[in-house]
């Protein structure tokens, strides 16, 4: 008899036998030691910035950054217009959120990224291919 979850036979069916449950002691020891480890919801692993990276990063995020505010971002007042809000948390390198920002002027982007290099990259991006309407 499947279960429903499986495509394969049942332990019984299978002419296994059940596996046994976890004793006890494992599962305490188990539970003890998850919940002495730290949670990561990332791993901040930066490479190296290039120069014309860094070069971008620092001459344009004054202008197009949004620095960091405990309160509700105002997408009007940040953009300067009323358009669809696109998020993009963590970009990478950027170039799938240039591509899209390219194509699609009418929306306005945010992207969330901790990588400096990718940051850089989106900066560049924009000189080559200017998403950013003056």
């Amino acid at each position: 008899m499947s279960n429903g979850l499986s495509n394969g036979p049942t332990h019984a069916e299978a002419g296994n036998p059940a596996p046994e449950p976890a004793k006890a002691a494992d599962a305490s020891s188990e539970d003890a030691a998850l919940r002495q480890r730290p949670i990561r919801s990332f791993v901040l692993r930066q490479g190296r910035i290039t120069q014309a990276q860094q070069r971008a990063y620092d001459a344009l995020l004054p202008a197009f950054g949004i620095p960091y505010s405990p309160t509700l971002l105002d997408p009007v007042t940040a953009f300067g217009r009323r358009a669809p809000l696109i998020v993009e948390i963590g970009f990478g390198m950027g170039e799938g959120t240039a591509q899209i920002a390219a194509a699609h002027p009418g929306n306005d982007y945010l992207g969330l990224e901790v990588h400096n290099p990718g940051v850089g990259s989106l900066l560049e991006l924009n000189v080559a291919m200017p998403l950013i309407a003056d």
